[in-house]
């Protein structure tokens, strides 16, 4: 059996199928291989550790943030039944040994958050939501969860966020394959496309009783897994800076929750809750296909951009390299932000798409072809290049415009 802790992004990435670019660049854990190619993507790694995670129930925490008493019991199986013989523990809010909070599931340790068994409350504590902020938005290839003292959830939704407001679901797990389009209207047999969510029913068996494992790969089975920085729509589906799980049916034995609930005897309702004692999120740096590596850069990672871009994310042309709107690079477009041609009177410009539109700029090979506007031209010139001469100023027709302008 793997270690407990074993970091699975290559053995998840591989199965996940990303852009060859991505698989390149994490032959081995942790890799910062750097590729010479037109589109640079930055290694997958585990983006979660130690962010913060919120969970709406906790074992051993009421509603109001008040330190309970909770006893669970652990699930066990004597050939096919339900044995009685029960294995039970206590536990409790605050930060002392019998503690179970959301912040476990990141630190990797062998420590597991608990939800509220039944006993508790009964069937409300069916649904609860885990929450991951992630502090910046990345691509999100993979989500590993690593159940503990408790079979696998039932049924629930995993879900990604830019704002932390409206969530987009990735994938749902169900029980049977009749609950995808009953309850979310999904044929799961149907293709997926780069932005449809998916639906499995393959993880919500009631066995193992314990330390069941649950991947969603979300990029496994559409049309441009293999072409991942071709597809803005897959890169846009991706794309989150907030996880959610929304747990919504504890995986349960025999049907005793089909009996109402005041009939049921907390021997049996103890038994049923989450753990969970590790997520992991792979995901990349979201570098617009400008960076192989992103580093740490105050609260934040940020691209070691190349192709004159700028910004924790490449996302912009860096100052005086304006000539054309910025574009993502692409396989299929390897776009380089151009410096603007001010005939050395300028190093600042701005894009101007109707200068574009007119064929109005020169850009760096005397061509007209661009948008760049040149901003506070110096030694007495003016005009979109700064090749002109300032009101009351000429250069004679002999120099060139890399001159200055005298005053008349």
């Amino acid at each position: 059996r793997r270690p407990r802790n074993h970091d699975r992004t290559a053995e998840a990435m591989r199965e996940v199928g990303v852009s060859r670019c991505v698989v390149a660049l994490l032959l081995l854990v942790g890799a910062t291989t750097r590729i010479e190619a037109q589109v640079r993507m930055p290694p997958v790694f585990n983006v979660a550790r130690n962010k913060s995670i919120v969970a709406t129930a906790t074992c051993g925490v009421d509603e109001s943030g008040n330190t309970v008493r909770d006893e669970f019991c652990l699930l066990t199986l004597t050939q096919s039944s339900l044995s009685t013989e029960s294995v039970c523990d206590i536990c409790r809010g605050g930060s002392g040994p019998r503690a179970h909070p959301a912040q476990f599931m990141l630190d990797d340790t062998a420590r597991d958050w608990i939800s509220p068994p039944l006993s508790r409350g009964g069937e409300k504590f069916h649904e609860v939501n885990i929450t991951i902020d992630l502090g910046q938005v990345f691509h999100v290839a993979y989500v590993f969860i690593q159940a503990k003292r408790a079979p696998r959830p039932g049924r629930w939704i995993l879900e990604g966020s830019i704002d932390g407001r409206t969530y987009t679901p990735w994938q749902y797990f169900v029980q049977n394959d009749r609950e995808c389009e009953r309850l979310y209207g999904i044929n799961p047999k149907w293709p997926l496309t780069d932005s449809s969510p998916a639906c499995t029913d393959s993880y919500s068996d009631v066995t193992p009783l314990n330390n069941g494992e649950t991947y969603a790969r979300l990029l496994a089975g559409r049309p441009s897994r293999d072409r991942f920085s071709e597809s803005i729509e897959l890169q846009d589906f991706t794309s989150a800076r907030f996880i959610r799980l929304r747990l919504l049916r504890i995986t349960t034995l025999l049907g005793e929750l089909t009996i109402p609930s005041d009939y049921l005897d907390v021997t049996l309702t103890r038994r049923y809750f989450y753990s969970i004692s590790n997520i992991q999120v792979g995901g990349l740096c979201k570098c617009q296909g400008f960076a192989g590596e992103c580093v740490p850069s105050g609260d934040r990672l940020a691209c070691e951009c190349v192709g004159n871009t700028c910004g924790p994310d490449c996302s912009q042309c860096c100052p005086g390299y304006n000539q054309y709107r910025w574009r993502q690079r692409t396989e299929a477009n390897n776009f380089t932000c151009e410096r603007c041609n001010c005939f050395g009177h300028s190093e600042e410009c701005i894009y101007d798409a109707r200068v574009e539109a007119n064929s109005q700029s020169r850009n760096q090979a005397g061509e007209l072809s661009g948008g760049g506007v040149c901003q506070r031209c110096r030694d007495n010139t003016a005009g979109i290049n700064c090749d002109t001469c300032a009101p009351k100023h000429f250069r004679l027709a002999t120099r060139p415009t890399t001159d200055s302008c005298d005053p008349c």
